[in-house]
Protein backbone atom coordinates (compact mmCIF):
# COMPACT_ATOMS: atom_id res chain seq x y z
CA UNK A 1 0.00 0.00 0.00
CA UNK A 2 1.28 3.35 -0.94
CA UNK A 3 1.74 6.24 1.25
CA UNK A 4 -0.68 7.89 -0.44
CA UNK A 5 -3.10 5.29 -0.30
CA UNK A 6 -2.75 5.35 4.13
CA UNK A 7 -2.97 9.08 4.14
CA UNK A 8 -6.33 8.68 1.66
CA UNK A 9 -7.96 6.18 4.17
CA UNK A 10 -6.51 7.61 7.52
CA UNK A 11 -8.59 10.81 6.13
CA UNK A 12 -11.75 8.92 5.13
CA UNK A 13 -12.09 7.66 8.75
CA UNK A 14 -11.11 10.95 10.55
CA UNK A 15 -14.09 12.36 8.24
CA UNK A 16 -16.70 9.29 9.77
CA UNK A 17 -15.46 9.76 12.78
CA UNK A 18 -15.94 13.71 13.33
CA UNK A 19 -19.30 13.20 11.03
CA UNK A 20 -20.54 10.14 13.82
CA UNK A 21 -19.67 12.68 16.11
CA UNK A 22 -21.36 15.97 14.84
CA UNK A 23 -24.80 13.65 14.75
CA UNK A 24 -24.56 12.58 17.65
CA UNK A 25 -23.57 16.13 19.59
CA UNK A 26 -26.97 17.28 17.44
CA UNK A 27 -29.31 14.55 18.29
CA UNK A 28 -28.24 15.23 22.37
CA UNK A 29 -29.06 19.08 21.17
CA UNK A 30 -31.99 18.31 19.94
CA UNK A 31 -33.32 15.92 23.10
CA UNK A 32 -32.15 19.12 25.29
CA UNK A 33 -33.74 21.93 23.16
CA UNK A 34 -36.72 20.57 21.01
CA UNK A 35 -37.90 22.17 18.29
CA UNK A 36 -40.66 23.92 19.86
CA UNK A 37 -38.78 27.06 18.77
CA UNK A 38 -40.92 30.69 18.42
CA UNK A 39 -41.57 30.25 14.73
CA UNK A 40 -42.98 26.87 14.76
CA UNK A 41 -45.17 26.98 18.05
CA UNK A 42 -47.56 29.33 16.81
CA UNK A 43 -48.37 27.98 13.11
CA UNK A 44 -49.09 24.88 15.19
CA UNK A 45 -51.43 26.55 18.19
CA UNK A 46 -52.97 28.20 15.24
CA UNK A 47 -53.66 24.93 13.08
CA UNK A 48 -54.89 23.37 16.32
CA UNK A 49 -57.52 25.66 16.69
CA UNK A 50 -58.64 25.70 13.58
CA UNK A 51 -59.19 21.87 13.85
CA UNK A 52 -60.90 22.55 16.47
CA UNK A 53 -63.16 25.00 15.68
CA UNK A 54 -63.81 22.82 11.89
CA UNK A 55 -64.59 20.15 14.00
CA UNK A 56 -67.15 22.08 16.30
CA UNK A 57 -68.67 22.86 13.30
CA UNK A 58 -68.99 19.56 11.93
CA UNK A 59 -70.59 18.41 14.92
CA UNK A 60 -72.92 21.37 15.48
CA UNK A 61 -74.20 20.81 11.73
CA UNK A 62 -74.75 17.12 12.19
CA UNK A 63 -76.53 17.79 15.24
CA UNK A 64 -78.66 20.50 13.46
CA UNK A 65 -79.70 17.45 11.05
CA UNK A 66 -80.48 15.05 13.62
CA UNK A 67 -82.73 17.25 15.63
CA UNK A 68 -83.99 20.11 13.14
CA UNK A 69 -82.49 23.04 15.16
CA UNK A 70 -78.81 23.87 16.82
CA UNK A 71 -78.41 23.41 20.66
CA UNK A 72 -78.91 25.61 22.86
CA UNK A 73 -77.46 27.43 25.64
CA UNK A 74 -73.65 29.30 26.48
CA UNK A 75 -70.26 27.55 25.30
CA UNK A 76 -70.60 25.45 28.28
CA UNK A 77 -74.37 23.78 27.61
CA UNK A 78 -73.49 23.46 23.62
CA UNK A 79 -70.36 21.59 24.53
CA UNK A 80 -72.07 19.15 26.94
CA UNK A 81 -74.95 18.50 24.57
CA UNK A 82 -72.54 17.99 21.47
CA UNK A 83 -70.65 15.58 23.93
CA UNK A 84 -73.88 13.33 24.27
CA UNK A 85 -75.95 15.32 27.17
CA UNK A 86 -78.46 15.45 24.70
CA UNK A 87 -82.27 13.83 24.37
CA UNK A 88 -80.66 10.50 22.16
CA UNK A 89 -77.13 10.41 23.97
CA UNK A 90 -75.23 10.91 20.65
CA UNK A 91 -71.91 12.09 20.46
CA UNK A 92 -71.07 14.34 17.69
CA UNK A 93 -67.64 15.76 19.52
CA UNK A 94 -65.20 15.03 21.53
CA UNK A 95 -62.06 16.69 22.98
CA UNK A 96 -59.74 15.82 25.38
CA UNK A 97 -60.38 16.45 29.22
CA UNK A 98 -56.87 18.57 29.49
CA UNK A 99 -58.63 21.02 26.57
CA UNK A 100 -61.35 22.20 29.41
CA UNK A 101 -60.58 24.32 32.37
CA UNK A 102 -62.53 23.50 36.26
CA UNK A 103 -65.74 25.60 34.89
CA UNK A 104 -66.06 22.90 31.94
CA UNK A 105 -65.51 25.56 29.09
CA UNK A 106 -63.56 23.90 25.86
CA UNK A 107 -60.19 25.84 25.48
CA UNK A 108 -57.66 26.97 22.72
CA UNK A 109 -54.27 26.74 22.55
CA UNK A 110 -53.86 29.46 24.22
CA UNK A 111 -56.47 28.48 26.93
CA UNK A 112 -58.70 31.01 26.27
CA UNK A 113 -62.46 29.28 25.72
CA UNK A 114 -63.57 29.49 22.26
CA UNK A 115 -66.43 32.06 21.40
CA UNK A 116 -69.64 30.70 19.79
CA UNK A 117 -72.73 32.54 17.73
CA UNK A 118 -75.59 30.18 16.36
CA UNK A 119 -77.92 32.62 16.18
CA UNK A 120 -77.89 32.06 12.34
CA UNK A 121 -79.45 28.66 12.03
CA UNK A 122 -76.96 28.59 8.20
CA UNK A 123 -73.89 29.69 9.40
CA UNK A 124 -72.69 29.14 13.17
CA UNK A 125 -70.01 31.21 13.96
CA UNK A 126 -67.24 30.01 16.60
CA UNK A 127 -63.90 31.56 17.13
CA UNK A 128 -60.47 31.70 19.27
CA UNK A 129 -60.01 35.03 20.20
CA UNK A 130 -56.55 33.88 19.41
CA UNK A 131 -52.88 34.73 20.89
CA UNK A 132 -53.59 38.16 22.01
CA UNK A 133 -56.00 36.30 23.96
CA UNK A 134 -58.61 39.76 22.96
CA UNK A 135 -61.96 39.00 21.76
CA UNK A 136 -61.98 40.89 18.39
CA UNK A 137 -64.16 38.86 15.96
CA UNK A 138 -65.54 41.72 13.98
CA UNK A 139 -62.03 43.49 13.65
CA UNK A 140 -60.35 42.38 10.33
CA UNK A 141 -57.01 43.21 11.56
CA UNK A 142 -57.71 40.62 14.75
CA UNK A 143 -55.39 38.12 15.29
CA UNK A 144 -58.59 35.92 16.21
CA UNK A 145 -59.19 32.25 14.50
CA UNK A 146 -62.72 32.43 12.75
CA UNK A 147 -65.23 29.75 11.16
CA UNK A 148 -66.16 31.79 8.75
CA UNK A 149 -62.75 33.17 7.49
Amino acid sequence: MSNIQFRLKWWVKLVLKVSVGLVVVFVLLQLLFPLSGSRIQPAARKAMARNDIANLITAIKAYRIEYGTLPLGDEIAIISILQGKNARAIVFFYAPVKQFDPQGRFLDPWKSPYRMDLSDLANPKIWSPGPNKKDEPDDPKSDDIRSWQ
